[in-house]
């Protein structure tokens, strides 16, 4: 089987994938060599929000009480998330949460050509 490329403008497409999370599960862990990013959701009754933490090698997005029958994430440009080897990488995802509390996660990790947003200049998702 011949190999191939993927490329979103010029970012290279390292991976992608969807993830189908059922209702009694809360955490995805996507491995990309040495690195990890989690997905965790959590509800509590609180309000609507996403945010990030971690360092080095791994990589937490905490989705709080995301909405049912709608999508969330990040999708306007690639998030900087950090290196592999000498190259920046980028994540792009968005999540979807059904009624019974199962989700979808859609995600896309790309090696950036050029430099971006940093995390601690995001000021929110969408």
């Amino acid at each position: 089987m011949a190999g191939h490329e993927v490329f979103v403008g010029s970012n290279e497409v390292l991976a992608s994938g969807s993830v189908v999370v059922p209702k009694d599960q809360n955490t995805v862990s996507i491995k990309l060599q040495d690195l990890t990013f989690r997905f965790v959701f959590l509800y509590d009754g609180s309000t609507q929000k996403i945010s990030y933490s971690g360092g080095g090698q791994l990589m937490t997005i905490n989705l709080t009480n995301p909405p049912q029958m709608k999508w969330v994430g990040r999708t306007r440009d690639f998030l900087p998330v950090g290196t592999l080897g000498e190259d920046k990488i980028g994540l792009a995802y968005f999540i979807y949460a059904a009624k019974n509390l199962s989700h979808m996660v859609k995600y896309t990790i790309v090696k950036l050509d050029s430099d971006s947003v940093s995390l601690a200049e995001e000021v929110g998702d969408e």
